[in-house]
Formats: structure tokens, sequence, C-alpha cells
């Protein structure tokens, strides 16, 4: 029996996608933010990593008030964003094995941007994900990206954007 089944593939795809139209979402509003035509913010902000388009975000956000709670809200977004990136990077980036509790696995990978080689994957009490648990970010990912589409119509018509 394979570890990682049809089912978990589809989780993981359908995180993958969420995720990168979240990230595209964040593209989109603040090239709003910057009054920047979006193909250009786009050609910009491609070499960015999510971890470096967060901290424009949010460098951004800080350095530019907008009416009506529109910081808040953009900075409530970032961070729901930011919150995903570990298990995306998992999912993109990992092998993965059994967890220690029925039906869950977790990644298996080796880390050393510490300078050293650590071992992930391989000891009792790591993070695991189940089905269930997958399925569950899956659709916090989907909310997310449905608050980041209502959070652009909410800005009103750019004359730099098409609808």
């Amino acid at each position: 029996m394979d570890i990682v089944t049809d089912e978990h593939l589809r989780r993981f795809g359908y995180i993958i996608h969420t995720y990168a139209c979240a990230e595209s979402g964040i593209r989109i509003i603040l090239a709003r933010y910057l009054e920047m035509e979006i193909e250009s913010f786009l050609v910009l902000s491609e070499p960015y990593s999510t971890s470096n388009l967060i901290n424009v975000a949010k460098s951004v956000n800080k350095a530019k008030p907008l009416p009506d709670g529109a910081n808040d809200r953009f900075a409530e977004l970032v961070g729901r964003l930011k919150s995903f990136g570990k298990l995306r990077n998992f999912i993109a980036h990992s092998r993965w094995t059994s967890g220690s509790a029925l039906g869950s696995i977790k990644p298996l990978r080796v880390d050393i941007r510490s300078g050293r080689a650590k071992f992930e994957g391989t000891s009792p009490g790591e993070k695991e994900w189940t089905l269930n648990d997958l399925g569950h970010i899956a659709n916090n990912l989907g909310t997310l990206n449905n608050d980041i589409v209502q959070f652009i119509k909410d800005l009103g018509p750019d004359p730099h954007m098409d609808e």
C-alpha cells in the first residue's frame, strides 16, 4: 500500500494550487497599493519567494495608509497566507512517510539551513497530518482566496487593472 494515496495527492494539489492563487491575490493588492499596472508588478515581483512577498506586503501596508480599516484587513490576509507556508513547502519539497497516528503522514526531509543537517520525519512527536487535516487546511485556503477576492472588490475599480 502506498503511504501517500490518490486522495492525499488530490488534497496536496488543491493546497498548492490554492496557495498560488492566494499569492497572486496578494500581488494584485500590492499592485493596487503601489498604483502600478498589474503586468508590471507581476514582472517586478516574480523573483520574490513567498517570504519576500510577505515582507514586502507588510512593509508596503505599514507605509501606505488606506481608508476604512483596509490596512488591518490586508495585514490579516497576509498573516493567514503566511500560516500555510510551511505545509505548502513540505508538500512541494518533501517525500512523505507514515505518521504515528492511524492514517497520518508526515514529511521526510533534510533541512540544512542552520549549517548542519537536521533530519525530519524520523522522530516521534513531529507534526503529522490526516486526510481530514489536509481537507480542513484546503478549505481554509479556499476561504482565504474568497476573502482576498472580496478585498480586491471592496477596493473598488482601479484604472490600472482590467476587471
